[in-house]
Parts: C-alpha cells; structure tokens; sequence
C-alpha cells in the first residue's frame, strides 16, 4: 500500500514522510508430486521481493525515516528457498534473504543498519506422522554505519524436534 506519515515529534511535526511498499511472492514447483500426495522427488522454489519506503513493519527498511524527518528511508529485500524431498520424509532446504536500505548516505544516523542478510540449509527427517526432527546452520551478517563501519556476523545451529498434535 502507500500514504502518508505525519510525524508528531515537536522537531518535525510540519513535514510529511511518503511511505509505501510493493512487493511480489512466488512458489514454483520445479519437479512435481509423481502421484499428486507424495512429496517423494518433488522440488521447489519460493521467493519473494520488495521495495519499500518509510515503513518500519516487520524491519522492512532499517528505520522508519531518515534523520531529516523528512525523507523516508528507501530499501528493498530479497528471500529465496529451495526445497527438495529426495523421499517421502527427508527434506533438505536451502535459502537465502537481504534486506537493504537504498538512500544510505549521509540520510541515515550513526548506528543504523545498512543491510542484513543470510544463508542457511536444513534437514528436516519425519519418524512418523507426529515427529519431525530437523536440524539447520544459519550464517547472518549485518553492517551497520558507524565511524568503522561496524559489521556483525553470528553462525548458529538449531536442532529442533516437532511433535504435531
């Protein structure tokens, strides 16, 4: 959608920031179901894409509004995942996401982020209908504006057990 956002901050109360956002999603089967059930040897990709502006929903862009007040922060963000079950019960997924301000520059306040992203694979085994164990490595990155620019990385691993009831 898009509007306009009136800020009430004494400073820039007088000023109108343009907020919108677009975006598109996809889900591709690349190989289909041989039986219409069976998730055995099906692949697929999903995706998604959007560009935004003054919107801090969900960290779609790093801050609402760039210093000024007047300016709303432009960015955009990207996310993609593939999946393949080489058998009924083992899945294996591997994705990808950024998020990323457009009108970095001198618009932005020491300490804001500059853009995030990830990259991450799992495996997910079902021992039953019930159970599902699953275990994924995800490396994420972010840079920030600083006088050094300061960058932050983290490389974790989950292992989870789902019980669907």
């Amino acid at each position: 959608g898009s509007g306009r956002l009136i800020s009430s901050t004494a400073a820039i109360n007088t000023h109108a920031i343009d907020v919108y956002g677009y975006g598109v999603y996809t889900f591709v089967p690349l190989v289909k179901s041989s039986d219409g059930k069976s998730r055995a040897m099906t692949a697929s990709l999903e995706a998604q894409g959007y560009i935004s502006a003054g919107q801090s929903f969900n960290s779609s862009n790093a801050a609402a509004a760039a210093n000024s007040g007047t300016t709303g922060q432009k960015g955009y963000g990207l996310y993609g995942q593939l999946k393949f079950f080489p058998t009924q019960d083992l899945g294996i997924i591997g994705g990808y996401g950024r998020r990323n301000v457009l009108n970095y520059g001198a618009n932005v306040a020491a300490g804001a982020e500059e853009y995030n992203e990830q990259i991450y694979g799992h495996l997910t085994y079902d021992l039953n209908a019930a159970v599902r164990l699953a275990t994924e490595y995800q490396h994420m990155r972010s840079q920030y504006k600083a006088a050094a620019n300061d960058t932050g990385q983290a490389n974790v691993i989950r292992l989870c057990a789902y019980y669907f009831f």
